[in-house]
């Protein structure tokens, strides 16, 4: 078997398996690929810049921090609302 280089004009006719394959629900074949290559023994870079990607998650967690100190004062202000409610009798 050959590895077969194909393009799908329509990708809705693709379903995506396990380990990045994807399979012709349609059973269309697609076309012969223009301008594509496979070199052999080559690895793939990665599609993402791993500082900006840090920088992302450091900026994320920040956020995150803030909104939960943000929800503890607002559920010690509310515990203490409680309080002072049941203690005007």
């Amino acid at each position: 078997d050959k590895l077969r280089l194909v393009e799908f004009d329509d990708v809705n006719v693709l379903r995506k398996e396990a380990g990045g394959i994807y399979v012709d629900v349609a059973g269309t074949g697609g076309r012969q690929a223009s301008l594509t290559a496979v070199d052999q023994g080559f690895l793939e870079r990665s599609n993402v810049n791993v500082v900006d990607e840090m920088v992302g998650l450091v900026s994320v967690m920040r956020s995150y921090e803030a909104n939960q100190r943000l929800i503890q004062a607002y559920d010690e202000q509310l515990a203490k609302t409680v309080n002072q409610v049941g203690s005007l009798r």
